[in-house]
C-alpha cells in the first residue's frame, strides 16, 4: 500500500519536476553570467552595450553589472 501512494503521488512528482526544471535553468544562467563576468573589461567597451544597450539612461557598465547580477547571482 505505502509504495503505490509513493508511486502514484502526484504533487511529489509534480515538486520533483519543478525542482530539476529550476536547477537547470539556474545552473544554465550562471554559466551566462560567468561567461560575461570573465569577459567584463571586453564587453563593457564593445559596441553593443555602448550603443545599443539603453536602460534608463544608463549605457556601458551599468546595464552590464545589472545582467551579470541578475544572472550570476
Amino acid at each position: 500500500m505505502k509504495l503505490q501512494e509513493l508511486l502514484s503521488s502526484l504533487p511529489l512528482n509534480l515538486d520533483l519536476g519543478v525542482l530539476i526544471l529550476r536547477i537547470t535553468v539556474g545552473l544554465t544562467m550562471s554559466f551566462y553570467g560567468y561567461q560575461k563576468l570573465s569577459h567584463y573589461s571586453e564587453m563593457v567597451t564593445s559596441d553593443f552595450w555602448q550603443n545599443k544597450v539603453n536602460l534608463f539612461g544608463f549605457t556601458g557598465a551599468a546595464p552590464l553589472s545589472l545582467t551579470i547580477f541578475a544572472e550570476f547571482c
